[in-house]
């Protein structure tokens, strides 16, 4: 599957090129699930590690944790960082929040995880997804995806601010196959980017949360509406984004 997705780009790509994978531990996900093929814990861990080694200096990875897991959460974050992985994925739309989980050993585990990545040494960062298309286990989880929830966070815990995040896809853009939950980078118009009220642009709050806090940092992929052709309120989707990074880099905070 590497070999495959290097071909796909292409045979002019730099000498030095580097890829990032990000794991996701879903057994948590579903209730009465059977035991996966590849137990997370280690078989999927040893085989990634395994292909990291195989491409040495091409391939890196982040390990994955969901608090809903029982056990010694600590020594299995430890174990992966030992392995070589270089951060975690936490990924909301599989059922559990930065904060405010019903949950209350859930909502202590995330809490005791966030201070074990700012504490360690070195820091270890958290990317999380953050845009409404998404990959969720249950209806209407796409929510626990929002960037408010980790204003939230870092409201009720301002020393957790110093955690390194990376909110995956920016905030993303519009999902024609659902009722719009953000116009995101693809809003058309001002009202569409400002819009505090549902639906609320995930991409905007993605861009206060990083012109706050020094820490916070997004990347833009998987914005698909940039792949084609479509004009959306007769603009094309390049110019929308274009016109929305100005107003990112406008936007009034210490990190702008």
């Amino acid at each position: 599957m590497f070999q495959q997705l290097k071909e796909s780009y292409g045979t002019n790509l730099p000498a030095k090129i580097q890829f990032v994978h990000l794991m996701m531990d879903i057994a948590k996900a579903y209730e009465n699930a059977p035991e996966p093929f590849y137990p997370f814990f280690n078989s999927q861990l040893q085989n990634m590690r395994k292909l990291k080694r195989k491409n040495a200096g091409k391939l890196f990875g982040f390990g994955a944790f969901d608090p809903r897991r029982d056990g010694d959460w600590r020594l299995r974050a430890e174990t992966a960082l030992e392995m070589g992985f270089l951060g975690f994925k936490f990924y909301p739309a599989m059922g559990y929040l930065p904060i405010g989980n019903d949950n209350p050993e859930v909502e202590e585990r995330v809490l005791e995880f966030f201070n074990f990545c700012i504490h360690h040494k070195p820091p270890v960062p958290v990317f999380s997804h953050c845009a409404p298309k998404v990959f969720e286990t249950k209806q209407g989880f796409v929510e626990n995806s929002h960037p408010r929830h980790w204003k939230n966070l870092f409201l009720k815990h301002p020393e957790l601010a110093e955690l390194r995040l990376c909110l995956g896809h920016a905030g993303g853009g519009i999902d024609p196959h659902k009722p719009i939950a953000s116009y995101g980078w693809m809003a058309a118009n001002n009202d569409q980017w400002e819009n505090p009220e549902k639906p609320e642009n995930y991409a905007k709050g993605v861009v206060d949360l990083c012109c706050k806090y020094h820490n916070v940092f997004c990347d833009i992929s998987y914005v698909t509406e940039l792949l084609g052709e479509d004009l959306i309120q007769g603009k094309a989707p390049v110019e929308i984004l274009k016109v929305n990074l100005r107003k990112a880099m406008e936007t009034n905070g210490s990190y702008s």
